[in-house]
């Protein structure tokens, strides 16, 4: 099911940083952002202050924002801006000697549900899409806005300069058009439309990389005949039943599953490092245990996984990227932590059970953590940034 954005909760009041902590985060996030440190900000912010593994270092282009009135033009694009994270001018330690990564929500078509009000229990009318409407988005309107995003796409990737190395971009998208095994009456359409999608992409020299089951929202965007064609795809068939060592699943009815969520596993090995990259689409929820859960179980399934094949997680480095529907750098996370694992934040992905410590784990977001798509049919913008990165370093506990 597509996401539903909605407001989020009030943040709580962010706690004092000692001065000690200022100046650090202050030359920190000077080095960053080429200037002046972000102001501090007011009761309410997206993001704590005081947290120094945050690195506000991703960049929207507010170009593909489509908030705007929908008009069925060569100017509607998604309902979220792409977010461009350049590695290759990053400040040590979380710079990537390989990759820069674009992540973006390019927004479904957008069809219309009903949903009872909890508490009238009135039948309300919605739609999937954020886009300023009040009604589904026609098939031709969506095949039109379909061409206008793998232009984007081929934009993105062929005028981005890393202006260091050989540092590519890859664009990690959800909601792509795909298969839902939920809906078979409507999959001869998605069919259509997949195999549009993808027609588009190689008449603008762009390859799709995905698992080979094609039945879902998930997506990594290359170049193709370029060096950004060292991706593996990691299929669910290799690890859709992985157990922990007691036989329980860690995914107990599979990653595709709502409940769970989606995502998708590629690799890219580098010298002696090896970097796993998780697309990810997340449900809504205002709990944010439960997205910490989902992203732990991410991580359980690689160790497995790894541990199954006989290898080591030393020398593993994994970023979660993609539309968490939740921020998160938001105060919120660093409350958990505060009240959960004695405000050590490498305990948060930590595993005593699978022997697991975390050498270090870093936020990605924009700058401030502003965010940069809409929440609601009438071109809403979401306060805070809900497409955010998360890199972990793993290491034998």
């Amino acid at each position: 099911m597509p996401s539903k954005i909605r407001k989020l909760s009030k943040r709580r009041t962010i706690r004092k940083k000692n001065k000690k902590t200022k100046n650090a985060r202050a030359k920190l996030l000077s080095k960053m952002q080429g200037g002046a440190a972000a102001a501090a900000v007011p009761i309410g912010s997206c993001f704590d202050t005081s947290d120094a593994n945050l690195f506000q270092f991703g960049y929207p282009n507010e170009k593909y924002l489509s908030d705007k009135k929908y008009d069925s033009s060569k100017t509607m694009y998604s309902d979220h801006a792409p977010i461009i994270y350049n590695f290759a001018n990053a400040p040590a330690p979380i710079t990537n000697p390989y990759i820069s990564i674009i992540t973006w929500n390019v927004g479904m078509r957008g069809t219309k549900f009903e949903s009872k009000d909890n508490q009238t229990g009135e039948k309300r009318v919605s739609y999937t899409h954020k886009f300023y409407m009040k009604n589904e988005e026609s098939i031709d309107n969506y095949k039109k806005r379909l061409k206008n995003l793998v232009d984007a796409m081929a934009e993105l990737l062929n005028n981005y300069n890393p202006q260091r190395g050989n540092n590519h971009p890859f664009l990690f998208c959800q909601e792509l058009p795909h298969l839902d095994d939920k809906k078979p009456k409507s999959n001869e359409l998605s069919k259509e439309l997949r195999e549009l999608f993808k027609k588009l992409l190689s008449e603008n020299t762009l390859g799709l990389l995905c698992d080979n089951t094609e039945k879902h929202e998930l997506g990594l965007i290359v170049k193709l005949g370029s060096g950004s064609q060292r991706f593996f795809v990691l299929n669910k068939t290799d690890y859709w039943n992985t157990a922990y060592s007691n036989g329980k699943l860690i995914f107990p009815h599979g990653p595709s599953d709502k409940e769970w969520m989606r995502f998708e596993i590629y690799y890219y090995e580098f010298c002696v490092n090896t970097y796993y990259y998780v697309n990810i689409h997340a449900l809504y929820t205002k709990k944010t245990a439960i997205i910490i859960n989902f992203l732990n179980r991410i991580v359980d399934t690689i160790q497995v996984y790894r541990t199954n094949k006989g290898m080591s997680i030393d020398n593993v480095t994994i970023y979660l990227i993609g539309d968490y529907n939740f921020n998160i750098a938001s105060p919120e996370i660093n409350n958990l932590i505060a009240s959960n694992y004695q405000s050590i934040q490498l305990l948060l992905f930590a595993n005593k059970h699978l022997k697991r410590k975390i050498n270090s784990m870093y936020k990605l977001t924009t700058k401030n953590a502003i965010g940069y798509s809409l929440k609601n049919n009438e071109g809403g913008r979401e306060d805070c940034n809900i497409d955010c990165i998360l890199k972990l370093d793993l290491a034998s506990g």
